[in-house]
């Protein structure tokens, strides 16, 4: 049975009444310097909503929030359905999760996106709002509605970059996550950016060397850094990408990796999946452990793939009762799945 949380729903309702003075206000505001950046204010966090506090993310009401969430392709096989009642966004829901990453949106309208951040929220949890097409559509007034009546709402403003990570590619990285934060922040937004890094997000170095720099950027200093490192075990029995970024080899090189995570300066936010893309399986109970241990919030790639081939998926077919492995494991066996996720409150 799904289990819709009723006590969001009516939040939400009160929510939508006031997006003119919503939540999203905030006691930091920016404007324009004479330099034509952005202006920093007084204040450095911003309050009643979503929010970054030194490492870790704050709820709304200013608790802890750690991200134990999924995410998958919505496209025209989920996305009608995925802001009603009773679609996937319900049924994720129901499993425990408390953030859904809606990605891509193949095909959707701009009111049908609305409808779908809405029903993220009215289930209980986190939206990530997120457009691999650019950033044009935070400029859609019914977007942005939507956006500003969700006080716990993470805003993807630069996704996965491609390219290794030479002079090169680091540079124009930055400076396109530097533009997508003055954009947004110009716009008015207050959220939560999340900035992915290169290597198609693989690479933690770089987030680990560059994102204080980013949160120094933010005039809100409101920055989630993101990577999807995954760790796939190689035939020579280390994992991918970790010895390449100057961790350890094995897993005592995971565990290396976790360790400068928990003592950076600013929230990183990790992908976890099956394996790769190459079907190499990764450590995930160690890794759900780890993250666990470290406080590191995570998202789930995916849900479900288009037409259920995506060997990473944690449904079968999109619903709860046809789980894969990798769904009993996240969902039911594991102690620090989805079974430890706490819900962000209002």
């Amino acid at each position: 049975m799904i289990k819709i949380r009723l006590d969001s729903l009516f939040c939400a309702a009160g929510l939508l009444l006031s997006v003119a003075t919503s939540a999203c206000s905030g006691n930091a505001t920016t404007g324009a310097d004479e330099h034509g950046g952005l202006e920093k204010k007084s204040a450095d966090v911003v309050s009643g909503i979503l929010h970054r506090s030194g490492r870790q993310l704050l709820d709304a009401s200013g608790a802890p929030f750690i991200v134990r969430g999924a995410e998958m392709v919505v496209g025209p096989s989920y996305g009608p359905g995925a802001g009603r009642p009773g679609g996937v966004t319900d049924v994720i829901a129901s499993v425990g999760a408390n953030a859904f990453r809606p990605n891509k949106y193949v095909s959707l309208s701009n009111p049908q996106i609305a409808a779908i951040i809405d029903r993220i929220g009215a289930v209980g949890m986190v939206p990530y709002v997120t457009f691999d097409e650019g950033l044009d559509r935070f400029d859609d007034p019914g977007i942005k509605a939507a956006i500003q009546a969700r006080p716990n709402l993470v805003i993807d403003a630069l996704l996965e970059v491609d390219g290794q990570p030479t002079a090169d590619v680091i540079e124009n990285w930055l400076a396109d996550a530097k533009a997508a934060i003055s954009r947004l922040r110009g716009a008015g937004y207050q959220n939560v950016l999340s900035i992915h890094s290169v290597q198609q997000g693989r690479n933690l170095r770089e987030v680990l060397v560059h994102g204080q720099e980013l949160e120094d950027f933010d005039p809100l200093h409101n920055i989630l850094m993101g990577c999807q490192m995954y760790w796939p075990l190689r035939d020579d029995g280390g994992f991918e990408w970790n010895e390449e970024q100057g961790f350890g080899r094995g897993e005592e090189g995971i565990r290396e990796a976790f360790r400068e995570i928990a003592d950076s300066s600013f929230p990183i936010q990790l992908g976890f999946a099956t394996g790769d893309e190459n079907q190499r399986p990764s450590p995930n109970d160690l890794l759900l452990t780890l993250a666990a241990e470290n406080d590191v919030g995570w998202l789930w790639w995916d849900w479900t793939g288009v037409g259920g081939e995506n060997q990473d998926s944690l449904s079968d077919d999109g619903t709860a009762e046809n789980l894969t492995a990798a769904g009993h494991l996240v969902i039911e066996d594991h102690p620090d799945g989805f079974s430890s996720a706490e819900l962000a409150q209002e």
